[in-house]
């Protein structure tokens, strides 16, 4: 087993996290300073929109269909103001000179609280907004729709229309609220904060972190989208009407598919595995936000298909052209488009305009980490706040101005359709909205008669005008007949593609309003899947997840081999087969499928993604067949967990592969977590074979095999384990992270004798100082008066880091602390020990009564713990500036050392955030968060105290809940299930999951290799 020294864990920050220094050295500069300080391609120039004092820290903006911008601002942030009325506003911007400059701001709603999203709606009389709500009981964020109901330019009317969402982390709230001709709200749901909202339906949905969801902006309904990411912040649409967001710290741009499940910080997949990704780098920064995907004449026709995306820790705009393969989209990296020398310039978000121009929030600030700094450090900026237009001027300077296309509500029907293929993607979509909810009676115009246009232009004019012929208005859902258009050639691929979603929206118009004859109007036969036009395929699926028909089976069984390379429309279509599978009488359909070994073993891989019977006895029924799949050992726990045939099953398990004990273990494995989900007791059978895998398995040279044999007895409390067990633990030719596995695998078989026979350990001093402080650890967790006296056996002759893991283990509750400080007051323990922060932390969160006061008491007189620190730290640091440290050979180290739980270029786990571009942050920021690392501990990543019945107490990071277990992850990478029933109290301490002694578990020469790595993990040179 590697060894594991959980370096990121102590970065478990806020947005924008982990790049560089997240307080400006510089003082802020004025709006014409700091445009300056702007670094463009040639041709373009940056114009001031706004700026102080006229608006405050701008969020997120909009533009309605007149032309205005509309712009949430906040001075709140990231303080919500407590039982009364905020200070932020909703602003409105118009009257936009040659310059851009706004010549009119209008204040549309004010006692707002921390608002970010923000959405004109059409009527351009009402905005949805989300705004913290702290008069109820508890305090929440909730999407509210302000309208203007007596014209005087200001919203008086309020009604909320969905809630409550979360505000543990006031950055990470509802948002990117974008508006589509399906006459849903899309939007970005952020990090860390738990949400339960439903809709006027009563349908509702729970969420935690990250995900997407989608509203009616009537408040009728609310659904989730996508599941997954962690704090994603912008959306943007490109000509197929596909989605994407940008996110914190999974991936910096994602093309949403419905149904989908995208990585996220130690959540599992839904059983199809994560959503693709499609970018392969990381910008070298965790502080991205906003996304644009650019369409439109005004900049030159190379930056069509390019995304732009908010960098706000290193004061950037980044570039990406979008290159596809099918309907896959890929990222590749260009130069930056937007360098800023200015530290405050925070871009949070960018917007096309409809006049071509990109325009960009600044939320000016001298700070940017929402907890890498302290929330109320005096350098926090709450009155600056700027919005730039960046046009095109041309080389020489005379390139046509950015033109506006005006007010949509003053266009008749015929000018509204010749907006439907401008080239700019802003523009038709709001003509298509204007002409949605505002329908003329004149009559229906031939497209050549309107407009002369390329192919191209006219495929994307037609495809906009059967949303606006055929939406639904979201002010008035009127009968109507729906009408019959001329099918689209294969040449237009973006009319057939916006056909099928135009399908799909129907068929949920008429679902929500119970009308279903109509939803048949524009159905049409299906007979190639996939075609050989991908995004029209896309469509499809994404219609056949929707609308779910068991008559789609065949064709995506037939289909799904077939896709190769799309690895999108593949993900796509896997989730169209779970949800057909899902339907009634799918799975008896099924069996009139003539199935081959490749196809059995699709369904059974799609059978993982739904938790019902029918899916297990498929699976059970053809374990023979799946007997090669890498998955067998999943697809036994899940056949387990769902369904009722647990004999066969464990009949499988024990003929299948006599010979082979790494297989047989892992299957077994998978048998009993199902049925540890399930709540089903193991009979005599079951137990005597799990004892004779473990007997074998912990013979085994595999560190993996090993830990299973450790899983396998814990949850089964397999008494008759315990002897090979302890046996194993006292191995000293073993890895000591598996002796650590097996020491806490016999306090689970047989506490009363695993607390002596591991008090000998602690003490026997020819044993490894580190075997022994995991022992330390281990004993910690027991909680009774025979662990606590081998502790404090222990505490006497142990040398000085020992002493600390003993005085850490015992300091975390109530018993152990009194102890503790007993021991110190007679002498038996220095009072140093009290000065350690994860000591002290423990001693507090033990909430032993005038503990703080005590602790006082007993290190009086004794130099500070923060002098010992500071201390410390320029030690370390000048032994790293002497050293010559490699690294390469610390590349290596991070592999083994930190990978367990974080990535660096995509390579590592995902319990904790990426580290690109963490070399920025300096020698002296790496060495604070190595040293102490629960200083500055995010709240979402403090470790959680499980205490047990038995009496026992877990700590780790708690990553998810599954069916009963609650799933911890230690401070070795590893996971620990836990059944809920047997969880007396569940509390958050303010602790890192990282040690705190990892200096101490390092040669110092492999830390300084380690640390070059990390510092040389900066952004590259501009080209």
């Amino acid at each position: 087993m590697r060894p594991f020294h959980s370096l990121a864990l102590l970065l478990l920050l806020s947005w924008p996290a982990l790049a560089q220094p997240t307080i400006a050295p510089t003082d802020a500069l004025t709006p014409e300073e700091e445009r300056k300080t702007f670094k463009l391609p040639p041709g373009f120039e940056a114009q001031l929109v706004v700026a102080e004092p006229d608006i405050l820290k701008p969020m997120q903006v909009a533009f309605d269909l007149m032309g205005r911008m509309w712009v949430t601002c906040s001075q709140e942030y990231p303080f919500a103001a407590m039982g009364k009325p905020g200070r932020d506003k909703v602003v409105v911007l118009d009257d936009f000179g040659e310059d851009g400059k706004a010549r009119k701001v209008t204040v549309f709603a004010d006692d707002l609280n921390i608002p970010i999203g923000v959405l004109p709606l059409p009527d351009c009389k009402s905005v949805i907004v989300s705004s913290i709500d702290t008069t109820v009981n508890p305090p929440g964020c909730f999407i509210w729709k302000l309208t203007d109901t007596d014209g005087d330019g200001k919203a008086d009317e309020r009604v909320k229309l969905f809630g409550f969402f979360g505000i543990r982390d006031t950055h990470g709230m509802v948002n990117s609220f974008t508006l589509m001709p399906d006459g849903w709200v899309y939007a970005c749901h952020g990090f860390s904060n738990d949400s339960k909202a439903k809709g006027k339906d009563g349908h509702e949905i729970t969420l935690n972190s990250g995900n997407t969801i989608r509203f009616r902006p009537d408040g009728s309904r609310i659904e989730v989208f996508t599941r997954g990411q962690v704090n994603p912040f912008g959306m943007t649409y490109d000509t197929y009407f596909n989605l994407y967001n940008a996110d914190c710290h999974s991936r910096p741009m994602t093309q949403l598919i419905r149904g989908a499940v995208y990585q996220s910080f130690g959540k599992p997949h839904d059983g199809l595995g994560y959503g693709p990704d499609m970018i392969g780098h990381d910008h070298d920064s965790t502080g991205l936000c906003g996304l644009q995907w650019y369409e439109a004449d005004h900049f030159p026709k190379e930056y069509k298909g390019m995304m732009f995306l908010g960098n706000v820790v290193t004061n950037k705009i980044n570039l990406d052209k979008i290159e596809f393969t099918g309907s896959t989209p890929k990222a590749v990296l260009q130069p930056n488009f937007l360098n800023s020398g200015d530290p405050w310039f925070r871009p949070t978000d960018i917007k096309l305009g409809p006049d071509g121009a990109l325009y960009i929030t600044d939320f000016y600030n001298k700070i940017i980490g929402h907890y890498e700094v302290d929330l109320k450090h005096p350098g926090r900026d709450r009155t600056k706040g700027r919005i730039w237009r960046i046009v095109w001027k041309g080389l020489d300077g005379k390139a046509p101005a950015p033109k506006p296309v005006g007010n949509l509500l003053k266009l008749n029907r015929e000018k509204l359709e010749l907006l439907l293929g401008h080239p700019n993607i802003t523009v038709r979509m709001q003509a298509t909205h204007a002409i949605i909810n505002y329908r003329s009676e004149q009559a229906e115009l031939n497209a050549k008669e309107i407009i002369e246009a390329t192919p191209e232009a006219e495929d994307i004019r037609r495809a906009h005008r059967l949303w606006a012929d055929e939406a639904e208005s979201l002010f008035s859902y009127m009968q109507r007949e729906m009408r019959k258009h001329e099918a689209a050639s294969p040449e237009m691929p973006v009319t057939e593609t916006h056909r099928l979603r135009l399908r799909t929206a129907i068929k949920e118009w008429e679902r929500d309003r119970e009308h279903r004859d109509k939803a048949q109007r524009l159905e049409q036969e299906t007979s190639k899947f996939p075609s050989d036009q991908p995004q029209v395929d896309r469509a499809l699926t994404d219609n056949m997840t929707a609308v779910p028909n068991v008559k789609n089976l065949s064709l995506l069984l037939n289909g799904l081999p077939k896709i190769t390379n799309d690895v999108a429309l593949r993900h796509s279509t896997r989730i169209a087969l779970r949800e057909t599978l899902r339907q009634p009488g799918a799975w008896t359909a099924l069996k009139g499928e003539k199935l081959d070994e490749a196809a059995i073993r699709t369904v059974a891989e799609i059978a993982l993604g739904i938790g019902n019977m029918q899916s297990a006895e498929f699976v059970t029924a053809n374990l023979k067949s799946l007997g090669g799949s890498p998955q067998l050992a999943a697809f036994v726990e899940h056949a387990s967990r769902y369904g009722d045939e647990a004999p066969a099953l464990f009949e499988f398990v024990k003929t299948h592969a006599p010979k082979n004990t790494r297989l047989t273990l892992a299957m077994f494995q998978g048998y009993q977590r199902g049925l540890q989900q399930r709540g089903t007791r193991f009979d005599k059978g079951d137990l005597e074979m799990a004892h004779q895998l473990i007997t074998e398995g912990l013979a085994d040279t595999d560190p993996k095999t090993v830990q299973t044999c450790f899983d396998v007895a814990s949850a089964l409390k397999l008494k008759t384990s315990y002897e090979p067990v302890a046996a194993f633990a006292a191995r000293k030719d073993r890895d000591v992270n598996l002796r650590a596995a097996a020491f806490g695998a016999m306090l689970n078989l047989d506490a009363t004798s695993a607390v002596t026979q591991l008090g000998n350990l602690l003490n026997q001093a020819d044993e490894s100082v580190a075997a022994r402080e995991k022992v330390a650890g281990v004993l910690g967790t027991v909680g009774t008066p025979e662990a606590y006296a081998q502790l404090l056996k222990g505490i006497a002759q142990a040398p000085a880091r020992l002493q600390t893991g003993i005085a850490t283990a015992m300091a975390g509750r109530p018993e152990g602390a009194e102890q503790l400080l007993t021991a110190v007051k007679a002498g038996k323990a220095s009072a140093r020990l009290l000065q350690e922060r994860p000591v002290q932390a423990k001693l507090t969160d033990s909430k032993l009564p005038k503990v703080n006061e005590r602790i006082a008491e007993l290190t009086k007189g004794l130099p500070s713990a923060d002098q010992k620190m500071l201390a410390t730290l320029a030690q370390r640091k000048a032994n790293f500036e002497k050293a010559k440290p490699d690294a390469k050979l610390g590349a290596a180290l991070f592999k083994t050392s930190c990978a367990v739980c974080h990535q660096i270029a995509q390579e590592g786990a995902k319990f904790g955030p990426q580290l690109d571009g963490i070399g920025i942050r300096g020698i002296e920021r790496l060495l604070e968060d190595v040293l102490d690392p629960s200083r500055n501990v995010d709240q979402a990543f403090r470790a959680t105290t499980l205490e047990l019945s038995n009496g026992r107490t877990l700590t780790g990071l708690l990553a998810r809940e599954e069916g009963g277990i609650l799933v911890l992850v230690d401070n070795l990478g590893k996971e620990i299930r836990v059944p809920a029933k047997d969880v007396d109290n569940k509390r958050q301490t303010n602790l890192s999951p990282m040690p705190a002694n990892f200096l101490d578990t390092m040669k110092e020469e492999d830390f300084q290799n380690l640390l070059a790595f990390l510092l040389s993990q900066k952004a590259k040179p501009e080209k």
